[in-house]
């Protein structure tokens, strides 16, 4: 089996449908690299939790009973 070390640029990069000329190639690469970038840079820090934990909508649990559907609770 052979192994390769290094790597060029068409085994970073494949086009699947169509043709990308250079310029289209080096944007799309430096977008990639850009949003990886971000993504590294933003994987170490902790998420700042501002709202409370309370949950968004009515437990089911904490009813009271049967409501109408046409109640102002509702």
């Amino acid at each position: 089996m052979e192994q390769h070390t290094t790597a060029d640029a068409t085994s970073l990069v494949r086009v699947e449908k169509g043709e990308a000329n250079a310029e289209e190639l080096a944007a799309v690469t430096a977008l990639l690299l850009a949003r990886a970038a971000a993504t590294a840079r933003h994987a170490h820090v902790p998420a700042a939790r501002d709202r409370s934990s309370k949950a968004g909508w009515r437990r089911l649990e904490r009813q009271h009973g049967f409501r109408a559907p046409h109640s102002w609770q509702g």
